[in-house]
């Protein structure tokens, strides 16, 4: 102990501070010894209720069974001499040690949950071997073997679970909630797939399986028996333990320090997505990966130590200040998933321990980087303090239960940041390499999550978002504007929030010069009425002017009755000079939309009386040639148009025939 409390002594202030607070959070003591564990209860054979995390995915699942939402998996690339038989056994101890990937939620007939107390029950399965199938891909080329791998993959983690089970016979259960399947692609390649369900395991848990397997083949392989010790607790132990803490008081403090950070929070997160929200959204998602510069984590490790932050603090800043200049927003709620596994018995077992968090951001000031750094690492380190508390409790709490009912939106934070190591980096099986490969599910519970992986082979960002809200191509430039924002918040962190980019080399040319380029060659010494006049001319029909009580074009092109198309008159000529159009009347008050009649005899519609003089005082004959259309007059040789046409001469109107004929719109019924 003397050499930690030398390291201790060695320590800045403020490094002291934070190494006080994160060994509250992981469960030690001032002494540096754990603080006492759950203790086991009595051994009884009555069905466990559920953990406060498990009746909140039980109620959710209930609203939308077979969803795939709530599914968890994880691929590992196999690269060596594999024992199959080993890694079968192995899969199988794993399961008969850990009763939760063995336990179903009890339900009567009616399908409905049996209750104790108000409080969902579990029951437990007797142990039995795993299967472990085996596909075949060999056959297939490399390309083509790849991709039909992960489309299997895919297909195989969606795969709905059989949770329930019946209180007569808890044996009903189909399939522990554990699904292992390898896919072999030839040679000594193979894929490993794991599936599982968020009502037995979280992201830790995946870590306790790797380091178990890896322990455990390694000791078959070799012919040896379980090295590893029996767990000393259960899951179903943690929930009874949980329940009885909760009802107890003991968590009264971490009830009135929520209550007052959640006391005025906002409500929902604005984001320009590219749809709008109608309602409930469902749970299609899409995700996006993206490689953090290499060039940029050695910068940030440096800035977080002489920041005396962790890089969870940094990139979750970064974050908030992504989304503060998306939506405009100046104080906005940001949810992130915390271990909660505060005591060391409960480290190394398998199960649904973690809780989510609400950390609130307030962007108020423009503050500087730095100056946001510090708001974030006081609010995490005091969330992460009060951490026990159910995230039911706190729905509670902030007063909006009514949101999750329909089991689509979420309440109190709509954005998720989380950062962890790859969960299969620690896992060793002799003769193997073992590569972490990232599996989309194509669901998404958030509109948008944001997951920091670290691996050995650098630090992957993906992002997972709502397909009902956004477009692959918007959350690729999401993606791309926070490593933007983050590398220039790292090398300038004292500049003001509003003062940090988040376009690209790439985007800022192409906002800047592509799109905004003003240069263009026209007549320099056109007046800007004959540059407007030529551009009616070249398009007529083109939209001139817009407003709110609609749009106004041009004229348009012309047409006669007979089918030509009017032309301007030729320069130098008479209707030139008296800038009107000889081949075309004007439209008619009375009929705005009937059509203009041709003047011209040329271009007018050839009738029979071609030839014929027209009858003395009537110029606009009917495209027949046997009246005229303003007087109704017949011509002399009607009798021969009507042999001709097979039609009947209109009788004659006795009271115009004096007046002079007056031309009228071609489209005009007399």
């Amino acid at each position: 102990m003397d050499g930690v409390e030398a390291r201790l002594a060695e320590l800045t202030p403020e490094q002291r501070e934070l190494f006080g607070l994160l060994s509250r959070v992981q469960g030690l003591a001032g002494d540096g010894a754990p603080t006492p564990g759950v203790e086991p209860p009595e051994v009884s054979q009555a069905p466990a209720p559920l953990s406060f995390a498990q009746e909140r995915i039980w109620r959710l699942e209930q609203l939308a069974p077979g969803s795939p939402a709530y599914n968890a998996a994880v691929v590992v690339e196999l690269r060596g001499r594999l024992g199959q038989r080993a890694l079968a056994r192995a899969l199988s101890e794993i399961v008969r040690r850990h009763s939760i990937l063995r336990s179903a939620v009890v339900v009567e007939r009616d399908g409905a949950a049996a209750l104790a107390d108000g409080t969902p029950l579990q029951a437990v399965a007797p142990p039995a071997p795993l299967p472990l199938p085996v596909i075949d891909l060999a056959a297939l080329p490399p390309p083509g073997g790849r991709a039909e791998a992960e489309r299997l993959c895919r297909a195989g983690a969606r795969l709905p679970f059989r949770l329930a089970a019946s209180p007569r016979s808890p044996r009903s259960l189909g399939s522990p909630l554990l699904r292992a399947w390898r896919l072999a692609l030839g040679g000594e390649e193979s894929w490993l797939l794991l599936a599982s369900h968020h009502l037995a395991v979280d992201g830790w848990s995946f870590g306790v399986l790797a380091g178990e397997l890896g322990a455990l083949y390694t000791a078959y392989a070799r012919g040896a028996g379980s090295p590893l010790p029996e767990p000393p607790l259960q899951y179903a132990d943690y929930a009874l333990w949980q329940r009885r803490r909760l009802a107890s008081g003991a968590l009264d403090g971490e009830v009135a320090y929520w209550r007052r950070q959640l006391a005025g929070a906002p409500r929902g997160l604005e984001l320009p997505a590219d749809r709008p929200r109608h309602g409930a959204r469902g749970l299609a998602g899409a995700s996006r990966a993206l490689a953090l510069p290499a060039a940029l984590e050695a910068p940030l490790a440096g800035f977080c130590r002489s920041a005396n932050v962790t890089p969870f603090m940094a990139l979750l800043a970064a974050f908030q200040a992504l989304l503060g200049a998306y939506g405009g927003q100046r104080e906005l709620v940001v949810g992130t998933a915390v271990s909660n596994r505060l005591r060391a018995d409960l480290e190394g077992l398998i199960g649904p321990f973690a809780n989510s968090l609400p950390l609130r951001a307030d962007l108020a000031g423009d503050p500087a980087f730095v100056e946001l750094l510090a708001r974030v690492r006081e609010t995490t380190l005091a969330a992460f303090a009060h951490q026990e508390l159910p995230f039911e409790r706190l729905v509670e709490l902030a007063a909006e239960p009514v949101r999750e009912r329909d089991g689509r939106e979420q309440p109190l934070f709509q954005a998720v940041f989380a950062l962890h190591d790859a969960p299969w980096e620690s896992l060793e099986l002799p003769g193997l390499a073992l590569r972490w490969r990232p599996l989309a599910l194509g669901t998404a519970r958030f509109d948008l999550t944001l997951e920091v992986v670290r691996s050995r082979a650098g630090t992957l960002l993906l992002l997972e978002y709502s397909s009902e809200l956004f477009d692959p191509p918007t959350s690729g430039r999401l993606a791309g504007h926070y490593a933007n924002l983050l590398a220039a918040a790292v090398a300038n962190p004292r500049r003001r929030l509003s003062g940090l980019p988040l376009l690209g080399a790439a985007e800022r040319f192409q906002l800047l010069r592509e799109w905004n380029d003003a240069a263009s060659v026209y007549p320099r010494d056109a007046a800007l009425d004959d540059l407007f006049a030529a551009q009616a001319r070249r398009s007529p029909a083109a939209v001139a002017v817009e407003s709110a009580a609609g749009e106004l074009t041009g004229p348009g092109p012309r047409r006669c009755g007979c089918g030509r198309w009017a032309s301007d008159p030729r320069p130098g000529s008479a209707s030139a000079a008296r800038g009107s159009n000889r081949w075309w009347w004007a439209r008619s008050r009375s009929s705005p939309r009937a059509a203009p009649t041709c003047r011209s005899t040329r271009h007018r519609r050839p009738t029979v009386w071609r030839r014929s003089s027209p009858t003395p005082g009537c110029r606009w004959w009917s495209p027949s040639g046997a009246f005229c259309r303003a007087c109704r007059r017949p011509s002399p040789r009607a009798s021969w148009s009507t042999r001709s046409s097979g039609r009947r001469a209109p009788a004659p109107r006795p009271r115009r025939s004096r007046r002079r004929c007056r031309p009228i719109p071609s489209s005009s019924p007399t």
